[in-house]
């Protein structure tokens, strides 16, 4: 693999310098790692998220995937292909150890390329599968993801956790070194919508808070913000929903970027040429919250393309240092 020698600015944001790069790589194969990796994958229209723990390889040191992308088989948008071809590149090709394959809602742009993953050409060796339960016969696309990781349970090599609302606490628990930690902030198996069962996550190492929402809408989202026990302040949201009209509230932002935060504060949106997403109503209050120069957007490269041709060019790097500081850079095209 080659890198780019040097970091430039693209719209007011920044791409990965070759040191970077390199350092994200070597994370596959470094005996220690004590930098926390998150990599909000281009998957086109949908979402995939690479998060590499520190800590001891083979041992403390941990890979998470919070969903997948599409596969193409529905969408013809193969998300999968861009998330494996990734990995691939920073030397995580199939075969090596998945920790936890997280699927954070039951939409086939979040789970679709997840069956690819564990089983075939492409698959990974997989510990541990998650999602938020919610049991769906009208999805027989989902009901085969699901008899695959059974399967594979059966056979002792893969555990099931559902509903994530109660086995994901304990599990996120068991991973890392001790330094990270994962809180489950919403999973609803009852929810009577698909994006509102969303696994709402948020990971924190080094003071810094990254903040995962799926496909989370105002219903759930407003629900958090509203709760007075919740401390729901972040440095870096993943927007919920690919950046819909009914995502991420003047009230939910005001509560995850609060005025008084001199913190430095990025929003992530996964999405991939589908219309009115992101929403220009969206765009604005998280201009107005974090800054236009501070949105990452895997769509960036997109316009007028099909929404076959979206995947792979805008993938997103987050990096944040033993000692906290906090770096997103864009992974250029080029950079393989």
């Amino acid at each position: 693999m080659t890198f780019p020698q040097a970091a430039s600015t693209v719209g007011g944001t920044r791409l990965c310098t070759a040191d970077e790069l390199v350092a994200f790589r070597d994370a596959s194969t470094a005996a220690n790692r004590d930098d926390l990796w998150i990599a909000f994958v281009d998957v086109g229209h949908g979402d995939a998220i690479w998060i590499r723990t520190p800590g001891q390889r083979d041992g403390s040191a941990h890979e998470i995937l919070i969903d997948t992308g599409d596969d193409g088989t529905i969408s013809g948008i193969d998300g999968a292909s861009s998330l494996i071809d990734l990995m691939t590149d920073f030397e995580f090709p199939p075969g090596s150890t998945i920790d936890l394959l997280l699927v954070s809602n039951a939409d086939f742009d979040h789970y679709g390329g997840a069956l690819r993953l564990l089983e075939g050409a492409d698959a990974y060796r997989v510990l541990d599968y998650a999602d938020p339960g919610l049991e769906l016969e009208d999805k027989p696309t989902y009901r085969r993801l699901l008899a695959a990781a059974r399967a594979l349970e059966a056979s002792g090599q893969l555990r099931v956790s559902r509903p994530a609302r109660t086995a994901l606490p304990p599990l996120l628990g068991s991973l890392g070194d001790g330094r990270v930690r994962f809180d489950v902030l919403s999973a609803d198996e009852t929810s009577p919508t698909v994006n509102n069962s969303s696994v709402v996550l948020r990971v924190e190492y080094a003071g810094v808070r990254v903040l995962l929402t799926g496909d989370a809408e105002n219903a759930t989202l407003d629900g958090l913000a509203a709760d007075p026990t919740r401390d729901l302040r972040a440095q870096v949201l993943k927007v919920a929903h690919h950046g819909s009209a009914d995502s991420s509230s003047a009230a939910f932002l005001a509560k995850v970027f609060p005025s008084t935060s001199a913190s430095e504060k990025f929003a992530v949106i996964s999405a991939g040429g589908r219309a009115a997403l992101p929403a220009e109503s969206t765009l604005g209050r998280l201009y107005d919250a974090v800054g236009l120069d501070r949105v990452y957007r895997t769509d960036r490269g997109d316009a007028g393309k099909p929404l076959s041709a979206t995947p792979g060019d805008d993938h997103v790097l987050l990096r944040v240092t033993a000692d906290g500081q906090l770096n997103l850079c864009y992974v250029a095209p080029d950079a393989k």
